[in-house]
Formats: C-alpha cells, sequence, structure tokens
C-alpha cells in the first residue's frame, strides 16, 4: 500500500506544479486544461491502480529482489522526468504553454540554453520519463508496455508539429540548434 500511496502524492505533486507553474508564466491563460487532467490521462492513470491492486490475482507476482529493484529504477525514472520536466519549464518561462503555440508572439524566444542545450524537448522526455516510471514504481507490467507505446506514439507526433512550428517562427536560428541538439528527446523521433 506504501507504493500506491507515494505513486498518489507524486501524481498530486506533479499536477499541482504543473497547474501553479502555468499560473505563474500565464495568469491570463489559464483554465481546468492547466491541471493536465485529461479523459485519457486519468483513464490511463486509473487503470495503472487497477492493475496495481488486482496483479497478485493475475500472476504477475515476480520475485522479491527483482520487484525492488524495479521499482527503485521506477520511483527514479519518476523523480529525474520530473526534474527534467519543471527544468525545462523554468528554463523557458513564458516561451512554454501546455498547448502547442500556432501564431508566433512578439516575445517568443527560442530557448537554447540549460536543458534545452542538450534535449530540444526536455519537457516531454521529463513527462515520458515520469509516466513509464509510474507504472514501473506501481509493478505493473500490462500499463508500463502500453504507457511507453502510448506517449510514444502521442509525443512523437506531437514533436513533428511543434518542430514544424518551431521552424516556421526561427527559420535557420531553429535548424542550426537542431543540428547543434539532435537528440528530440523522445528515442526514434528526429
Amino acid at each position: 500500500m506504501t507504493r500506491l500511496l507515494i505513486f498518489i502524492l507524486l501524481l498530486i505533486w506533479f499536477h499541482v506544479s504543473e497547474y501553479l507553474l502555468a499560473r505563474r508564466f500565464h495568469p491570463g491563460e489559464v483554465d481546468k486544461s492547466s491541471w493536465l487532467l485529461s479523459v485519457p490521462y486519468v483513464t490511463a492513470m486509473a487503470c495503472g491502480v487497477l492493475e496495481y491492486s488486482f496483479s497478485p490475482f493475475l500472476g504477475q507476482e515476480v520475485p522479491e529482489y527483482f520487484a525492488v529493484s524495479l521499482a527503485w529504477l521506477g520511483f527514479v525514472m519518476m523523480l529525474g522526468g520530473e526534474i527534467i520536466r519543471k527544468s525545462a519549464i523554468l528554463t523557458a518561462g513564458h516561451n512554454f504553454t501546455h498547448k502547442i503555440a500556432t501564431k508566433r508572439k512578439p516575445e517568443h524566444r527560442l530557448c537554447t540554453a540549460g536543458v534545452y542545450s542538450v534535449v530540444r524537448h526536455p519537457a516531454y522526455l521529463g513527462f515520458v520519463l515520469f509516466s513509464a516510471g509510474s507504472q514501473i514504481w506501481l509493478g505493473n507490467v500490462c500499463c508500463t508496455v502500453a504507457f511507453m507505446i502510448i506517449t510514444w506514439r502521442f509525443m512523437a507526433l506531437r514533436i513533428r508539429v511543434e518542430d514544424a512550428l518551431l521552424y516556421k517562427f526561427f527559420g535557420e536560428e531553429w535548424l542550426a540548434w537542431k543540428k547543434q541538439v539532435p537528440f528530440s528527446g523522445i528515442p526514434g523521433v528526429p
């Protein structure tokens, strides 16, 4: 039960901090979507809790030493993902939004410092680590695989759309940065 409680507390921290950062950098644009609690996302997390709750009955038991090692791996992924994501948001400041900007505002700047000097989309990398890590932490086999596939597909599409818009907004500056920082943050997505 301790794992589930820690999972819930980290989930609460993730969403409250996302909302507070959105409110800090975009006070006039904050709405209920700033909590990042869409129906598909809440459904996925509920499936994770259900799998965790019923895994002893589904024959998903693994040896204790392996379960403990995996739990720590999941915890480190969650914590690391959260640190990477929040570092990305704080570095980008007003340039970071939960919704992809389709029009360039005069104050928009291409973020290339901090975590953006290593990964082009560190917030997405952080989210993938956090979500997959949450399921590894819980010991969920099915949801770990499902979360990895679904978040990869979602982020791959989102990165392609966002990169096209960043190129439109920043042109040669973006191309030079992409050449300097080739890792998008999601393996297999250029």
